[in-house]
């Protein structure tokens, strides 16, 4: 009996020193950035996310091309340590690199050239028209942000804030295509004519 209390105290004794060690990355698979360390407390219902933990993901992160690793998630493991898992999210100008992304982007830009003539009749408020095509651009316009976010790799809170935010403000996002379409028109430019990518360029759509 005695030797096993010894055995168990030195299993507990060197996985109390390796949990309290400096925090270190255990894989970054697709993205995926899990940390071991340090633990926070002992026993199996703590958080176990810390700033170590976050300071160590970020800077995986940054090794492997991302802009900022977000925490997702833990494990406490018994007689192991703190586990911290994050999202290594990708730079905006990484992904608009993207073919798939930049075709998307596309399709926004060609629904508005080919509603601006009807539905813009150069007299109601710019914004108000703007909020009519982005209507009818919903679907492209969804679309580019399904795809936008999925390789964006975000948490799933940092998902749901993102898109609520440019879902909010995706009228504002198509009011420049407006705004240049009738500074054309007063330059002396055919009203009656779907305008073209060089009029009206998809680079308006700020993401």
């Amino acid at each position: 009996m005695r030797h096993i209390f010894k055995l168990f105290s030195l299993i507990t004794l060197v996985s109390f020193i390796s949990s309290c060690a400096a925090p270190h990355v255990i894989s970054d698979t697709d993205g995926q950035i899990l940390v071991k360390g340090p633990r926070r407390a002992f026993g199996p219902s703590h958080d176990p996310y810390t700033a170590d933990a976050q300071v160590t993901a970020n800077q995986r992160c940054a090794e492997i091309g991302g802009d900022g690793a977000t925490y997702v998630g833990g494990q406490v493991i018994l007689f192991d340590g703190d586990y911290t898992k994050f999202t290594c999210t990708i730079p905006t100008e990484k992904i608009m690199q993207s073919a798939t992304v930049r075709n998307a982007l596309d399709k926004i830009g060609l629904c508005v050239r080919s509603n601006i003539v009807e539905l813009d009749d150069l007299t109601s408020d710019a914004s108000t028209i703007a909020n009519g095509i982005a209507t009818i651009c919903a679907s492209s316009i969804d679309d580019f942000l399904n795809l936008f976010l999925q390789l964006k790799r975000g948490s799933s809170n940092f998902n749901t804030t993102f898109r609520k935010q440019f879902k909010a403000e995706q009228s504002q996002k198509i009011l420049p295509f407006v705004l240049k379409w009738r500074n054309l028109i007063r330059t002396g430019r055919n009203k009656s004519k779907e305008p073209t990518e060089r009029e009206l360029p998809n680079s308006l759509i700020q993401i």
